[in-house]
């Protein structure tokens, strides 16, 4: 699947250290397109992977699934994932899924995004 609501620019700033500057929307589909590059990289042996949120304007469910999932198997294997540069909106969501107990309290995954949808809908109007 392809997606041009992404861009995903990585380095590797010294062995086993990589920068990713995300760019754009990550919906579900380019959350499959971040999850591949990721899975790539910790394959290769990462042991720190820096997401660069500065252009990142939105952020799906799916996508909060692939950057959580990356740390804790960064975290189980003694590495470290860092989130930078983010954008209220997105910071937003990623406060809120902090506070959400360990059950999943949404339907599905389309009311999921929906909520987060809106919750930087908002982020973005209040400026």
């Amino acid at each position: 699947m392809q997606s041009s609501s992404l861009k995903i620019q990585s380095r590797e700033s010294r062995p086993g250290h990589f920068e990713l500057a995300l760019d754009g929307r990550l919906d579900s589909v380019a959350a499959e397109r971040l999850e591949d590059v990721l899975e790539r990289l910790l394959e290769s042996g990462a042991k720190r992977i820096a997401l660069d949120m500065k252009e990142l304007s939105f952020i799906a469910s799916r996508g909060i699934s692939v950057v959580i999932g990356t740390y804790k198997r960064l975290r189980s294997d003694g590495g470290e994932l860092i989130m930078s540069n983010m954008q209220g909106p997105v910071q937003k969501v990623f406060s809120i899924t902090a506070a959400l107990p360990r059950e999943s309290i949404f339907a599905s995954e389309a009311e999921a995004d929906s909520y987060f949808a809106a919750i930087q809908r908002k982020e973005r109007e209040r400026g």
